[in-house]
């Protein structure tokens, strides 16, 4: 016997239960800056994964099995570009990558004597961070409902690198034009020395052959150092590599016992957290005066972005 009053009691039922939730978007952000950048905006918003350890060297990542189905599972894959993730460059998901770095500096400085390559490392200049921010924020929006929030968020954080710029401005000026010099490793702060008026001194790559420091090469970073102002050498890790100690010793600048870290992000530590250290690394090391409590209170209005 058929029950048509039970399939309605059923159907009624079925109309006052709640719809069962949308599938939530998933952006991946490849690397620690750009996963920092993409949290502070999509916190509880949309799903973030974060492809590498903020403090990993995104141009020696490689990928995993597992990273390679997330990336072909997502909605959105933000890189950096300018060939930050070579790892990257032949994976395909379901939707092109973004290459926010490219799209939002399209003019990045290129590296002198690299054949055209522009410098990758867009972000230390805050207001080119601002700028990725931006880019960001457009990229997110049609993956939430909640755009008020976003724009809200995304005005904040631009607001805080803005303001990160002109702390900058400041500290930069506590040290004489014949100070401004900054020796690293390798070509990774252009953008820095370009906004602050720096002369950057590659020591290893502007002086090596494919890679390797010969006597020659020695003897020629050595007298550059020593005409340069450099009072230290800023490694990019600890503890310093053997080319960097070969120099040093040579040229007797010593090496710096707090590093610049070029390419990702303190353990830890947000971009304002590790922009702020690297620049009071840099000022003291030179001989300047930096202004920490000012850059903590920039670190904690980013993050109180909400």
């Amino acid at each position: 016997m058929s029950r048509p009053w039970l399939a309605t009691l059923f159907l009624g039922a079925a109309l006052l239960l709640p719809p069962a939730p949308a599938r939530a978007a998933t952006v991946v952000a490849a690397d620690g800056v750009l996963c920092d950048l993409t949290r502070t905006l999509a916190d509880g918003l949309i799903t973030v994964v974060c492809l590498l350890p903020a403090s990993q060297d995104p141009h020696q990542a490689a990928l995993r099995p597992s990273d390679r189905q997330v990336l072909a599972q997502s909605d959105l894959v933000l890189v950096n570009g300018y060939g930050l993730t070579p790892a990257l460059s032949k994976v395909q998901g379901r939707r092109p990558q973004v290459a926010v770095a490219e799209l939002a500096v399209p003019n990045s400085p290129s590296f002198e004597g690299a054949g055209g390559v522009r410098d990758p490392h867009v972000w230390h200049d805050p207001r080119q961070g601002a700028a990725m921010v931006r880019l960001i924020a457009e990229r997110l929006a049609p993956f939430t409902d909640q755009d008020s929030r976003l724009r809200s968020r995304s005005q904040q954080a631009a607001g805080v690198l803005i303001d990160l710029d002109a702390w900058t401005v400041r500290q930069i000026a506590t040290l004489p034009p014949s100070a401004r010099v900054l020796a690293s490793g390798h070509r990774a702060f252009r953008s820095f020395a370009i906004r602050y008026g720096i002369r950057e001194l590659a020591v290893i790559e502007s002086f090596s052959t494919a890679g390797l420091l010969r006597p020659q090469g020695l003897n020629q970073v050595s007298d550059a150092l020593k005409r340069s102002g450099a009072r230290v050498i800023f490694p990019d890790r600890l503890p310093p590599s053997k080319a960097l100690r070969r120099i040093s010793q040579r040229s007797g600048v010593p090496i710096s016992s707090a590093a610049l870290l070029a390419d990702g992000l303190a353990a830890k530590a947000s971009y304002v957290d590790t922009f702020t250290a690297n620049v009071c690394t840099f000022v003291e090391g030179q001989g300047g005066s930096c202004d920490r409590a000012g850059g903590q209170q920039l670190a904690r209005r980013w993050a109180a972005i909400r």
